[in-house]
């Protein structure tokens, strides 16, 4: 299993061409932990730009995952320069799932 986050707007928050094989790396914070993190940038049919990361290394995603499990509340996420709350309700129950189904938050 793997957790991304993506975010996706009708402006250009980023630009797919400096992206090497439309993949980037930044560095995002969950709960002030800084966190590597594998970025991939698209513009799709309809003028939205999708930014979408996910934890470069198994100990990253370990930590994000944990942090969702243990908390009741929101988690904070901060990157590629936004800054949001996650919910981490019902996390739990559908990270164990186990069926294919994608968390959308």
């Amino acid at each position: 299993k793997k957790i991304y986050f993506s975010i996706s707007e009708e402006k250009d928050i980023c630009d797919p061409a400096e992206y090497d094989n439309g993949y980037g790396s930044s560095v995002w914070e969950i709960n002030n932990q800084a966190i590597s993190m594998t970025t991939f940038c698209k513009k799709d049919n309809k003028d939205f730009y999708i930014i979408s990361a996910t934890p470069t290394t198994k100990e990253g995603s370990d930590f994000i995952v944990n942090t969702f499990m243990k908390h009741t509340g929101d988690v904070q996420v901060e990157g590629s320069g936004y800054n949001f709350p996650v919910s981490a309700n019902g996390f739990t129950k559908v990270w164990n799932n186990k069926s294919a189904n994608a968390l959308q938050v």
